[in-house]
């Protein structure tokens, strides 16, 4: 975890500060933190995802998982915090996923997913919980 100066400010920033997708990993949970500090100061979160992030398929292997993954997020934020809908960039082909992607393989946790994976996330392939949102 960064300290709160060092933290990215924007789905953009996470693009742009990685080059594998654990690095991308590690980047969205500073930038969950970030959403986080910015909710529970009354400061808007909009700029978070407004602007298009670079698509990361170009970049790294499993590049597609950061992308549908970040549309996804913009997608909820914008339905579930902001209030407004969604950023047109979210809807573009290369932001779902072909094949939907589970941080875990297993039968079961796979069934617990696609009911509990947020609808925004559910429609760009990607299959976590909402639990999975929020750092500890």
């Amino acid at each position: 975890m960064h300290p709160a100066n060092q933290r990215p400010k924007s789905l953009c920033e996470v693009a742009e500060r990685t080059d594998s997708l654990e690095s991308w990993g590690a980047a969205l949970g500073d930038l969950l933190d970030e959403i986080n500090y910015r909710r529970e100061n009354r400061i808007p979160v909009e700029s978070v995802v407004g602007a298009a992030p670079r698509l990361l398929r170009l970049v790294f292997h499993g590049g597609e998982i950061a992308d549908a993954f970040g549309a996804a997020l913009a997608e909820h934020l914008a339905a579930e915090v902001i209030g407004l809908p969604a950023p047109a960039w979210t809807s573009e082909p290369e932001r779902f996923l072909e094949t939907p992607w589970y941080p875990d393989e297993s039968a079961r946790i796979r069934e617990y997913l696609e009911g509990a994976a947020p609808p925004a996330f559910r429609v760009h392939g990607v299959f976590v919980d909402i639990d999975s949102l929020a750092r500890v």
